[in-house]
């Protein structure tokens, strides 16, 4: 290609930026030379090609507009209430990554464990064991899940423990507790 054919395809430095102007070369198309397009150049109008406005919408006028998040996103369902957030996969990842910094995150894994207690089956011989675990782990040293606890209610779990007395609710009354404490707590500054 010459080099004047060449200056007749690129738009006048001059000039402001055009809708009809050529479009810049895609990634990986730089070494290209587009060719040229009559009727395109300095002093010469074409049809301007439509512009989207809605530039985040798919073609059926589905998606999120720019600037704020959907009805129905996670964060917006995040923080309706910490189950919500807890019962997302990705929200309980970020909420755990938050607690790993605040140097808390044992409320958050003794929560769930809680919560795998009670849907162990309790003729299972591993249930007494599980429920052991839990209580040596979370309650019985000095952590912050037993600080967080009221007394009347490690007691009452030591208690089954001891009497080998164990039943799918024995730690319900202790994750209530830790719950409250993280919804007063550490989801709010998480939000």
């Amino acid at each position: 290609m010459s080099s004047a054919m060449l200056v007749t395809c690129l738009p006048d430095p001059s000039s402001s930026f055009r809708e009809d102007a050529p479009r810049p070369p895609v990634p990986g198309e730089e070494g290209e030379t587009p060719p040229c397009q009559p009727g395109v150049g300095k002093g010469q109008v074409t049809k301007p090609m439509p512009v989207s406005s809605n530039t985040r919408r798919n073609e059926d006028g589905l998606g999120e507009p720019e600037g704020r998040a959907s009805p129905d996103s996670p964060l917006t369902r995040w923080t309706k209430s910490l189950h919500s957030l807890l019962g997302d996969q990705d929200g309980a990842y970020l909420f755990r990554t938050f607690l790993e910094r605040e140097k808390c995150v044992d409320t958050l894994d003794f929560w769930f464990a809680c919560n795998g207690f009670r849907q162990m089956n309790l003729k299972d011989t591993k249930t007494l064991r599980v429920a052991k675990a839990i209580y040596k782990r979370y309650i019985e040293n000095n952590s912050i899940v037993s600080k967080q606890l009221k007394p009347a209610t490690k007691t009452y779990i030591r208690d089954g423990i001891k009497k080998q007395q164990i039943d799918s609710i024995m730690f319900d009354q202790a994750q209530t507790e830790i719950q409250s404490v993280m919804e007063e707590n550490a989801y709010q500054m998480f939000l």
